[in-house]
C-alpha cells in the first residue's frame, strides 16, 4: 500500500537535499524528536535550524534501551540541546520505572517537552501526525546529512501505511 514518507524522501533526494558532508554546526543548539520503542527500536532524529534551513544532522536507533541509557547516549552525542520532543507515551509510568520518561529526562535537566498533537484534539491521532511530517518534508527548507541519517532515511522509506 505504500510507505508513510518514501515518496517525499525520494523527491528530496532528487532535489539534491542529501549531502555527503557533516552538517552539524557547534554554534547552534540541537533539537531532536524521539520515537520511543516499547517492542521495537527507540529512534531519534537530530536537527538544527541554521539560516532558516532545517538541517537533519543525525539519526540514532537502538533496541532494548531504557530512558537512563538513552540519556547517557544523548550526553555523549551533542553538548547543547534546545528541545527534545517526546511522544505522548513518554508521559506514562511503566512497570520498569515509577516515573515517566518525561520525568526522568527532566530530572537530568534535559529540555524535554511532549510533542503537540497536530490536530489539537489531545487524541493523538496517528494519521494527523503522519500528515504533519509529510507537510514538513514537502514545504520546509530541509537538508539531510546523507551519511549520519542513512539508517533513518532507509527506515522511513520502508515504513508502510
Amino acid at each position: 500500500r505504500g510507505s508513510y514518507y518514501g515518496e517525499h524522501i525520494t523527491k528530496l533526494e532528487e532535489r539534491g537535499k542529501f549531502v555527503a558532508n557533516t552538517l552539524y554546526d557547534p554554534q547552534y543548539p540541537v533539537s531532536c524528536a524521539h520515537d520511543i520503542g516499547r517492542r521495537d527500536a527507540w529512534a531519534i532524529w537530530f536537527w538544527q535550524i541554521v539560516a532558516g534551513e532545517v538541517r537533519f544532522i543525525d539519526y540514532w536507533e537502538e533496541t532494548g534501551y531504557d530512558a537512563q541509557e538513552v540519556l547517557d547516549v544523548l550526553d555523549l552525542r551533542y553538548p547543547t540541546y534546545e528541545t527534545m520532543w517526546l511522544p505522548h507515551d513518554a508521559l506514562h509510568d511503566t512497570a520498569a520505572s515509577k516515573k515517566s520518561i518525561l520525568d526522568q529526562f527532566r530530572e537530568r535537566d534535559v529540555p524535554a517537552r511532549k510533542a503537540p498533537d497536530p490536530d489539537g484534539s489531545g487524541g493523538g491521532v496517528k494519521q494527523h501526525g503522519i500528515n504533519a511530517v509529510r507537510k514538513v518534508l514537502r514545504t520546509y527548507p530541509i537538508v539531510f546529512d546523507a551519511v549520519r541519517c542513512a539508517r533513518g532515511l532507509e527506515a522511513d522509506r520502508k515504513s508502510v501505511v
